[in-house]
């Protein structure tokens, strides 16, 4: 294990975009690379960890390599600069301001005084010197290199419409709307993960596991899953926004107005309005009040024709969906869409929610003739126990977003049944869920087709 010793360097510590492009950096080598802090070890590879690891301006910290490659990672890194930028108005009004971590010479230049002075604010620290922290100002002109790191932390639709949303284009911004991510999973001929949760255990399970896989993700949240929707919307979109890949988090089946207003005020990124058991008329009414309110402060919304029912009581699926299932109609759908303005539709072929007997036998034909004619992306709910092989023909036939909540729900507790939690084992219980619902989230993006999306 070859290591070296940096110092972080930053006026409020290290925040998002700097960890998540030295992650990004690191996964460029083979070898294994750590951060190891006061707090512990960490995988230099992950954003989220990094954002866990809590570096501190002026901390101490060490770069730590193991394997091959280690040698070629060093170089790249060894004078590896991040900064943090600050939203456009406050750059505008103090001329801006870098985050910089740099390698620590024994002794530091003359040219580094007033930055070894700024990390090190005490006599006693700044005779000791070293390190080999250079302040930056961002000039009124920022040059080309700063252009995607400016719109992320300043994001505007022009940002969003070039692109930048994920990963591999350049951008800091990860908490996004899924209108983006559904748009390009719907040229390219893959489907977007859509992972149920209700506390920050299995958020962090289902992030952990899109970070994992390189998958760009989309959290779901009933409505009541969480006694208080907008608190947890502050948990929510701020371990989002630590993530490495792109995330979305939609309110799952708001079923009325009100509903879509309190997740928008919890900071989701989009919006699902279900009044799919209404008839046409009054359905698209209620979309269209919602799409309004929503479209006007940059949420997304999905909604749903046809009906996707329950399978609660342990219906048997014999090719015609749950017994209050009804299928999506093509011509409805078309003109639904462009009638409501939404930007995803739930489509009904054959599945129902939650657990039921058998495996359902989906309708590809009419899968097929919706995703020829219905001009936005197509959601697919009810996923959950319909079988890997159906799953995955239906996300490479035209459905974008795969929604998923009671796979997770139940792999977390079968890893628990499957550890002996007996006496202190008992302290495990969170831990062993999490895992477990990791496990089947990594799972779902395999079928997805979403891994290394991001």
């Amino acid at each position: 294990m070859r290591g070296q010793l940096l110092r972080v360097k930053a006026v409020e510590g290290l925040h998002v975009g700097p960890c998540y492009e030295l992650s990004r950096q690191a996964k460029r080598h083979p070898c294994r690379i750590t951060v190891k802090t006061r707090r512990g070890r960490f995988d230099a590879k992950s954003g989220l960890q990094l954002l866990e690891a809590g570096m501190e301006p002026g901390e101490r910290v060490e770069l730590c390599f193991d394997g091959s490659g280690e040698e070629e990672a060093e170089a790249a890194l060894e004078c590896f600069v991040l900064r943090d930028f600050e939203s456009e108005s406050a750059a505008a009004s103090k001329g801006g301001c870098g985050t910089e971590i740099s390698r620590i010479p024994k002794k530091a230049p003359e040219e580094f005084a007033d930055a070894k002075a700024a990390a090190n604010p005490s006599k006693e620290r700044a005779s000791k010197g070293g390190c080999g922290t250079k302040i930056s100002r961002f000039p009124k002109e920022a040059p080309e290199e700063f252009a995607d790191a400016k719109a992320a932390a300043n994001p505007s639709k022009e940002w969003a419409s070039k692109g930048g949303c994920g990963t591999k284009n350049g951008g800091f911004r990860m908490l996004i709307s899924m209108k983006h991510t559904l748009k390009e999973a719907r040229e390219k001929g893959y489907c977007v993960p859509a992972l149920g949760i209700g506390n920050e255990h299995n958020l962090r399970a289902c992030l952990r596991a899109a970070e994992e896989k390189q998958s760009p993700v989309i959290l779901l949240v009933m409505y009541g899953n969480n006694p208080d929707i907008e608190y947890f919307g502050r948990i929510a979109t701020d371990l989002a926004r630590r993530a490495a890949v792109p995330v979305s988090i939609i309110l799952d089946h708001g079923a009325k107005y009100e509903h879509a207003v309190s997740a928008i005020r919890a900071g989701f990124t989009d919006v699902m309005i279900d009044c799919s058991s209404l008839p046409y008329a009054e359905n698209a009414a209620q979309v269209k009040e919602v799409v309004k309110a929503a479209h006007a402060v940059g949420v997304g919304v999905e909604a749903e024709l046809g009906h996707v029912g329950s399978g609660s009581a342990g219906t048997e699926m014999n090719g015609e969906g749950a017994g209050d299932s009804v299928f999506t109609v093509p011509a409805e759908a078309v003109n639904f869409a462009a009638e409501t303005e939404i930007d995803a539709l739930a489509v009904s072929i054959g599945t129902a929610h939650g657990a039921y007997r058998g495996t359902p036998k989906l309708q590809f034909d009419l899968l097929q003739e919706l995703r020829e004619k219905v001009p936005v992306p197509l959601v697919l709910h009810g996923g959950s126990g319909t079988g890997d092989e159906n799953l995955a023909k239906a996300c490479r036939m035209g459905i974008c977003k795969l929604n998923i909540a009671y796979d997770l729900y139940r792999g977390g507790i079968d890893h628990l049944l499957a550890h002996d939690v007996s006496g202190n084992g008992a302290y495990g219980l969170y831990r062993l869920l999490g895992q477990g619902i990791q496990e089947a989230a990594e799972h779902a993006i395999e079928i997805c087709g979403s891994a290394g999306r991001a």
